[in-house]
């Protein structure tokens, strides 16, 4: 698979993730961390302040009830 380098950077709307972990248009990122830790609070934030025109968020081994609670608590009424 062929794929263009990342030139154009996106701002996440989380300071110190735009300051010091920049993230590129078309890029893909993962948040891998323990139970109650804060993975979800930080997927809302980027989904709602990101400058991106689209986020996908895949939430990989979660029940049906805790998607739902993710789209609820996290994301809001824009999810």
């Amino acid at each position: 698979m062929k794929r263009p380098p990342i030139s154009d950077q996106v701002e996440v709307g989380v300071k110190i993730i735009d300051s010091m972990l920049s993230v590129g248009n078309g890029q893909r990122i993962g948040i891998f961390a323990g139970s109650g830790v804060g993975k979800s609070t930080l997927m809302g934030m980027i989904a709602r302040n990101a400058t991106a025109d689209l986020n996908v968020i895949a939430l990989i081994g979660e029940r049906g009830r805790e998607v739902r609670e993710f789209i609820e608590r996290d994301l809001g009424p824009e999810g």
